[in-house]
């Protein structure tokens, strides 16, 4: 484990989501190239804290660019759509004052979609300054999924297809490729509740190789934290 690997433990949601929002905050006012480029996960943890983002009154959202992590490959109006669910959470006046809001384009074809939006991914003028994950039980995060062919062979392209198993809702995925995030300035693991104690005890020390539990390649990331409510 990196010695700069954080992990800060909260007893209640509250001060963990204040507390998670602020050092999110903190990193984009230390990005000083008048533009700020932002990775988001979906899934259910981090829309607490994002909601605390959206509330703030500090952050320069005409500066920033909002990317996914990964999505779930359905029609954007769908009610388990990563996109729909980030602008329902960040609302329509953080979202029509952002620099950029990149999104997958799930009108498009599975592989096409994911085509489209590592061509987008190219675009950007340096690696991503902020990433931001939820991690599941079984060790996901974005749509990386346990056994995945990503973990074995190295991914050319920043935006990959995936599959997630088959007890999930939509198995069809698209996600960032692995690189992408470790080649970020900075990565925000998000993780609460007190069932995920397994999942921050793999972190910390176990010995799971990354196929079995892929959050582990997080570990290679030199500048990574975990805020993680019991709660």
């Amino acid at each position: 484990m990196p010695e700069s690997f954080q992990l800060t433990r909260f007893a209640s949601e509250a001060e963990w989501r204040e507390y998670a929002a602020a050092y999110i905050e903190m990193l984009v006012n230390q990005v000083n190239t008048g533009s700020v480029s932002m990775a988001l996960a979906g899934g259910t943890t981090p829309y607490p804290v994002y909601r605390e983002l959206a509330q703030t009154t500090h952050l320069p959202w005409d500066h920033i660019t909002l990317y996914q992590t990964d999505e779930r490959y359905v029609q954007s109006q769908s009610e388990v759509s990563n996109q729909r669910e980030l602008r329902d959470t960040l609302g329509e006046n953080v979202i029509n004052r952002l620099r950029g809001f990149e999104m997958f384009d799930t009108s498009l074809d599975w592989e096409e979609s994911a085509d489209e939006y590592a061509a987008r991914l190219e675009h950007a003028e340096r690696g991503l300054d902020i990433v931001v994950l939820g991690i599941g039980s079984d060790g996901h995060f974005a749509s990386l999924f346990p056994e995945g062919p990503y973990w074995e062979h190295e991914v050319g392209s920043r935006a990959i297809i995936s599959e997630a198993p088959a007890h999930m809702e939509v198995s069809e995925r698209l996600s960032v490729a692995p690189r992408l995030i470790l080649e970020s300035s900075h990565v925000v693991i998000l993780i609460r509740g007190e069932r995920k104690q397994d999942v921050v005890q793999e972190l910390a020390c176990g010995n799971k190789s990354v196929s079995e539990f892929p959050a582990r390649a997080l570990l290679q990331h030199p500048r990574v934290s975990v805020w993680w409510s019991k709660e």
